[in-house]
């Protein structure tokens, strides 16, 4: 995947909080997607103007142990963007 890219928030997309997880509600997908904590911080840093390897970059500083975080920020966008709550 292209980290250059700058992904966006849906903006028909709706979120809830539910003790650090997030559950997302897509009216133009017509479904709803579980975000479990680390997932959760991914769509949060997704604000529009950050490109994947900022994110990347953030959550490398926050949690410097993470052998896999690459992986993991590369699948939680993947799987947004594949749900339609992220585009391009």
């Amino acid at each position: 995947m292209n980290t250059n890219l700058i992904p966006q928030r849906d903006p028909g997309c709706e979120e809830e909080v539910l003790e650090g997880e997030i559950v997302l509600y897509s009216a133009s997908a017509a479904t709803a997607l579980y975000l479990n904590e680390s997932a959760a911080l991914v769509w949060q840093l997704i604000d529009g103007q950050r490109r994947i390897a900022d994110i990347e970059s953030l959550l490398a500083g926050a949690y410097p142990e993470a052998a896999t975080l690459k992986g993991d920020v590369i699948e939680a966008i993947e799987a947004l963007h594949s749900h339609g709550v992220i585009h391009w």
